[in-house]
């Protein structure tokens, strides 16, 4: 269950721009404390204190786990009370820490510092999410088409469902058909420039400012709050040809995750497709600012080349929490990664 913040503890969102360390060190070995086969894990931060949720599909479990030491102690854990076909998908803080929201097949679900289990919402767009998240004021942000909030009502016991506004796509040109060059320029041009960020990853701040990670285009954006459009904070290198943009570089993984920290930090973490040797990628995180370029940082230190990236979450200290695939189905390490500013 979830451990409850101290009174006047809540942290204050103010944009941050952050370097890491390169070096990554085991915060713990989950397959050695809850083991388990196949699934996936995700990770959610704590708004205001040291702790970081597990949620295990497999088990059907949440851990949550103290981040102020170094050997990752468990303070609880709660399992779901309720039968299931797809365990347990996506797990958040409320805005106050002292309750869990949970994805269950395509059913939103809380879970209370009693370990009181009861359901909020009902939407079969669940089954595709793939962020949860929630603002400083209780808004849950599902990033599953429509993009939508779930706006809490009195007792937080229910929500009600309103879409975000977002800005419409440019007009789809017509797919040229052979010889005429004018028209393969135009839709190579749409193709290249316009990114569908109804269907990106999308991670709410406190603030309630949105961050978009599109994977199609590999590029990230910031929606301010109450804004319909979302300006681009990554940096992709342009190819043109006659004049006009046919193509869009970046560095951004194909298939990185993303996450957003309490103090208004932007991230995505991935691997690279190439790699540093025979045994070894090379995995990256990248810090993202409205107001500098975003910062790569290279990491090193991992104990085998990471079979798959599952999840990544930021605690109240910036520092951001890793769980990585070692070995296909049933090795798992969550691993931290340090700013620079607090190693």
């Amino acid at each position: 269950m979830p451990v409850e913040a101290a009174p006047n503890d809540a942290c204050v969102e103010s944009e941050v721009h952050v370097c890491f360390e390169s070096e990554v060190n085991v915060f713990c070995e989950l397959s050695d404390i809850e083991p388990f086969s196949g699934g996936t894990v995700t990770l959610a931060g704590h708004p205001s204190e040291p702790q970081v949720a597990v949620c295990i599909q497999q088990l059907g479990k949440i851990l949550i786990v103290c981040t102020k030491t170094q050997t990752g102690q468990i303070l609880s854990d709660a399992m779901v009370s309720e039968p299931f076909e797809d365990g347990p998908s996506k797990v958040a803080f409320n805005q106050t820490g002292d309750s869990l929201l949970v994805v269950l097949d395509n059913r939103l679900m809380c879970c209370t510092g009693a370990c009181t289990w009861f359901e909020v919402f009902v939407q079969e767009e669940f089954i595709d999410c793939e962020c949860l998240s929630v603002d400083g004021n209780g808004r849950v942000l599902i990033d599953a088409e429509p993009l939508s909030w779930l706006l809490p009502c009195g007792d937080g016991k229910c929500y009600e469902r309103e879409i975000v506004d977002l800005d419409p796509l440019p007009p789809e040109p017509p797919k040229a058909t052979d010889g005429e060059m004018n028209a393969v320029l135009r839709r190579a041009t749409w193709e290249a420039t316009t990114v569908n960020l109804a269907s990106a990853l999308a991670l709410t701040l406190r603030s309630g400012a949105v961050f978009f990670y599109d994977r199609e285009s590999r590029s990230a954006h910031y929606l301010e709050a109450g804004s319909t459009s979302a300006d681009e904070l990554s940096v992709r290198q342009v190819r043109s040809s006659q004049g006009q943009v046919v193509h869009m570089e970046s560095d951004l993984p194909e298939d990185g995750c993303s996450c957003t920290s309490p103090n208004g930090g932007m991230f995505v973490v991935g691997i690279d497709g190439t790699k540093d040797s025979e045994d070894k990628c090379c995995v990256s995180v990248w810090s993202f600012s409205t107001s500098q370029l975003p910062v790569r940082t290279r990491l090193h230190g991992f104990r085998c080349r990471p079979a798959q990236l599952d999840a990544v979450a930021a605690d109240t200290q910036g520092r951001l929490f890793l769980c990585v695939v070692e070995k296909w189905p049933d090795q798992r390490t969550i691993y931290c990664v340090t700013p620079v500013n607090a190693a």
